[in-house]
């Protein structure tokens, strides 16, 4: 009970031991459900009822009949987690049931809920409680437990009340989460891929987890494909992939950092967008002419910021870089994260933040608050892309939700943590790559820091010219033998990471993305 909030609140633990689990589980099955009140016809799990009933009877109603006496208009609050959510569903019925209070009067809160009653149950705890949220984080298995009960006579499918809030994420302070409009099926928690679950599990205690057959195992487990680390276990990207959109709009803005006017592409492509300002910084101790360039733009009618970086240019940058990646190795910049990229292309990246990016971009967020930001690149500008959106996250210029990065045919540019956290910061995330383009089979280790190379996700790998209707793949790993990463690196060809969308992206870019698109086909 808190005088402050005036409210009174209920709270009910969740299990403890695998004993109780156990326990639990097979009286599930062997006892199925019931219906208990006369406001529902309703059914829930006559064991969760039954463990209910020996908290209420037990003091919990004496105590809670007191409080109410002694304050009358307090709301009450009734939460709890796993089993203990189960629980506070069942109180939350049970207390209305008997009239104690009005269903307005309360709020019901839980976290990590297995599906505990039937569907009339479920639509009837709906309707009743205005204030009802079940809050579920990421793969959180109990969202895929069974769902069928055969015990039951009749047969009793399972089925959860509304309303769901799922985060996909980490659930920091600020992450983006996802209130369902839908109660149960294949929606938010629903299209996590059950075996992740599973899967997660299995790597998070240690052990190996055989992407052919779905079992979890020690070294000794007979698999040809084994995951080892959280973010390579299958789950779908939060945004669906949008081909058309990559290929219209997202092309267009990566392809105009090559031509030294943006301009030109939008006037021929997206006529709505408008350059802003191309900053140039020299980002080479060696040679004069070698330089990282990136872009800011905006289009009103879209409500966009755009910014985007220019690939290498020249034989000599691309060396410079490699040479300086293996020689600087990784380092961690930010707040947020302790996850590190390439030094050489941080600083490549701070050269242009720092020689004008960061003054236009903040001029134009001032000037277009609620407008969102779009991130991205191709080839090191690619590189550069992920750079721009993990520091402009690390300022706290721009939320991760309000903003949309998408590259083009990056390497690898940073550790395992890095990767993690990127993955889950920004729900719509992804790295498009071309067959056999050969920055997907760039060395992963790098010695002078003793660090191995992780992409984040979502690859979204096309096996093909990249043509309108082409068949492409979203990954379901982040790195790994997976999409592009089948590819034997020996079959690796350049050309690929010049054409992309079957488009030559440096020439065509240099000539002002001219609407004659299929003069740029690939050969």
């Amino acid at each position: 009970m808190t005088s402050k909030e005036k409210c009174i609140q209920i709270s009910f633990k969740g299990a403890h031991g695998q004993d109780q689990i156990n326990q639990l589980l097979n009286g599930a099955m062997e006892y199925g459900l019931e219906s208990y009140y006369t406001v529902t016809n309703g059914k829930i799990f006559k064991i969760i009822q039954d463990s209910f009933m020996l908290l209420w009877n037990g003091g919990m109603q004496t105590d809670l009949r007191y409080l109410k006496y002694k304050y009358p208009n307090f709301k009450l609050w009734v939460n709890g987690h796993s089993l203990g959510s189960a629980l506070a569903w069942a109180a939350s019925a049970w207390v209305v049931n008997i009239g104690l209070y009005k269903p307005e009067d309360m709020k019901v809160v839980v976290m990590g809920a297995a599906r505990i009653s039937d569907y009339n149950f479920a639509v009837w705890h709906t309707q009743t409680f205005p204030y009802n949220f079940h809050i579920l984080h990421r793969s959180d298995p109990v969202a895929h437990t069974q769902t069928f009960l055969p015990s039951s006579v009749p047969f009793t499918t399972l089925f959860y009340p509304k309303t769901e809030v799922w985060y996909n994420n980490y659930m920091n302070q600020g992450d983006p989460y996802q209130v369902c409009q839908e109660a149960d099926g294949p929606f938010c928690s629903g299209s996590v891929d059950p075996k992740a679950t599973h899967c997660l599990n299995c790597v998070n205690s240690g052990k190996l987890w055989c992407l052919q057959n779905s079992q979890c195992g020690d070294t000794t487990l007979a698999c040809n494909t084994s995951i080892t680390v959280p973010l390579n276990c299958p789950s779908p990207p939060q945004y669906g992939y949008d081909d058309e959109f990559m290929r219209s709009e997202i092309m267009v803005l990566t392809t105009a950092a090559q031509n030294e006017n943006p301009q030109l592409c939008f006037n021929n492509q997206i006529p709505t967008m408008k350059l802003y300002k191309v900053t140039t910084a020299n980002c080479s101790t060696v040679y004069n002419d070698v330089t990282c360039v990136g872009y800011t733009a905006y289009d009103t009618k879209r409500k966009v910021i755009s910014i985007s970086f220019k690939g290498a240019h020249g034989q000599d940058q691309i060396k410079e870089m490699t040479d300086n990646c293996v020689k600087y190795g990784l380092e961690s910049y930010y707040t947020v994260t302790n996850g590190m990229i390439f030094k050489c292309i941080q600083d490549s990246f701070m050269l242009i933040w720092n020689g004008g990016m960061q003054a236009d971009l903040r001029y134009l967020k001032y000037k277009y608050p609620s407008f969102e930001l779009w991130v991205n690149g191709h080839s090191l500008g690619s590189s550069l892309a992920w750079a721009a959106s993990a520091w402009i996250v690390n300022i706290g210029l721009y939320k991760p939700d309000d903003m949309k990065v998408v590259v083009m045919g990056s390497m690898r540019i940073s550790d395992y943590n890095f990767a993690a956290w990127h993955t889950q910061t920004f729900s719509y995330n992804f790295h498009i790559l071309h067959r056999s383009d050969p920055v997907a089979h760039t060395p992963t280790f790098v010695a002078s820091t003793n660090t191995t190379l992780f992409y984040p996700k979502t690859e979204v790998w096309y096996n093909n010219y990249m043509n309108q209707g082409d068949p492409y793949q979203v990954c379901q790993e982040a790195d790994g033998p997976f999409c592009s990463g089948s590819v034997d690196p020996k079959a690796t060809q350049y050309i690929d990471h010049l054409y992309y969308f079957n488009i030559d992206l440096p020439g065509w870019g240099h000539a002002g993305c001219p609407m004659n698109i299929s003069a740029y086909a690939q050969p």
